[in-house]
Formats: C-alpha cells, sequence, structure tokens
C-alpha cells in the first residue's frame, strides 16, 4: 500500500489480536473515506465496532490498542485535510490507494475499497437512497453502484463494457468525493435531521445500495 499512515493497522492485522474478519486496507480506507462524506456525521463511537469483523479484538494491552486506532484516525484526518484543502482549491485531488504511482486505477482493488463504502452507507441507507434518486445528486452516487451489484451486471453486459464502465467509475470516484463531503458539510450546518437511531443493517435485510439483494449477499460481504 502506498500510504504509510495505515502501518499501524496492518502491523495490527497481522497480530494474534486481529479478528479473521477485520477489514483489510482497502475494504478500510473505502469505509473511512465513506464517513468523511457522509450525509449524516457518524461519531467514533458507531463506526468504530465495525472495524473488527464479527467478532471482538483481544488486545494484549491498551498501547496496541491505541496504535491500531490511532493508525485508523490518522488516516481517517488525512482524507479530510487533503479533500478539504480540494475543496478550498489548495491542493490537486486525493486519489485512494486503489491508485499507483502513475495514477492508474487498479479495478480490483476498487471492488474492495468500493465493499467498505458501501458499509459506510448502512448508517444512513435512507439519505444515500434519495441522494442516488435525486436527478441533480445521483451523478454523485452512480460511480459506486457499479461496484455493489456486480453479479448483476455481469449477467446484463458483455464482459468488455463491464471492465470499461468498471474503470471509468474507479477513475472518477476521487472527483464526486469533495461535493459529497461538501455536500455533508451544508447538511450539517442546517443541523435539520437528527441522527438515525437505526444504524446497524440487519444480515438478511435488503442492502442499503439498491442492488436489491440481502445485505449478507451484498455490501455485507467479506
Amino acid at each position: 500500500m502506498k500510504n504509510d499512515l495505515l502501518a499501524g493497522w496492518v502491523a495490527f492485522l497481522a497480530s494474534p489480536a486481529a479478528p479473521a474478519m477485520a477489514m483489510r486496507p482497502l475494504e478500510l480506507e473505502g469505509y473511512i473515506t465513506g464517513l468523511v462524506v457522509a450525509p449524516d456525521l457518524i461519531p467514533p463511537s458507531l463506526w468504530i465496532p465495525f472495524l473488527w469483523g464479527d467478532d471482538e479484538p483481544v488486545f494484549d494491552n491498551t498501547e496496541q490498542m491505541q496504535a491500531a486506532l490511532d493508525s485508523v484516525m490518522g488516516h481517517y484526518n488525512a482524507i479530510i485535510r487533503q479533500i478539504d484543502n480540494q475543496i478550498d482549491g489548495n491542493g490537486p485531488a486525493w486519489l485512494p490507494m486503489y491508485f499507483d504511482e502513475n495514477g492508474i486505477a487498479n479495478v480490483e482493488q476498487c471492488t474492495q475499497w468500493a465493499r467498505g463504502f458501501c458499509k459506510t452507507m448502512a448508517f444512513a441507507p435512507e439519505v444515500w437512497l434519495d441522494l442516488a434518486d435525486h436527478e441533480r445528486s445521483s451523478m454523485l452516487v452512480e460511480p459506486f453502484t457499479v461496484f455493489f451489484n456486480i453479479d448483476e451486471i455481469d449477467k446484463r453486459l458483455p464482459p468488455e463494457e463491464v471492465v470499461e464502465m468498471r474503470r471509468a467509475s474507479a477513475e472518477y470516484i476521487p472527483s464526486v468525493l469533495p461535493a459529497l463531503r461538501k455536500m455533508a458539510q451544508i447538511l450539517a450546518s442546517k443541523a435539520s435531521r437528527p441522527m438515525r437511531s437505526s444504524i446497524k443493517i440487519g444480515r438478511n435485510e435488503l442492502c442499503p445500495c439498491g442492488s436489491g439483494k440481502k445485505y449478507k449477499r451484498c455490501c455485507g460481504l467479506n
């Protein structure tokens, strides 16, 4: 991975303390990026438990736990700074880690990254569905959706068309992140909605990405 900020998390994953289903770096970055641009502010007390997967970590000591969380929060804050700088015109577009050093998007890695982003949507599924249905905001959600209902798209379209669609979407995602972030800031300043009380999607419920599949068969897959 090109970003050393997650080195502490990678070390945690290699330790006996890490649950088997704990998020891998690509999925983790997609997850925390989704938190950064989420329409509703999601406090760490709600999203941190999902980092571990289905099982709780067994840390040797508090220092080991703090090192893992510091790594995640450091990367989270770095993404905020870079996207906000882009919004203010003080920096280039931030590229997720599925881009290589030459700025080329890896579609397979983007699929893993988007899986993490999709999990963030489960905190406020109604809001994301509203964005996807609205004519002016649907283009901000569209590049993510081609990575959610993969099996369905593969059945409907020729393989070469699917590859091109996902490649184009992977390259386009960095362009929509600042707009989603700005929209989230505007909504937060208006404080027009309370935090959703239902923040966890049951594994047998419909996935909030709109694929029509159960959550466990879609964004809930690991």
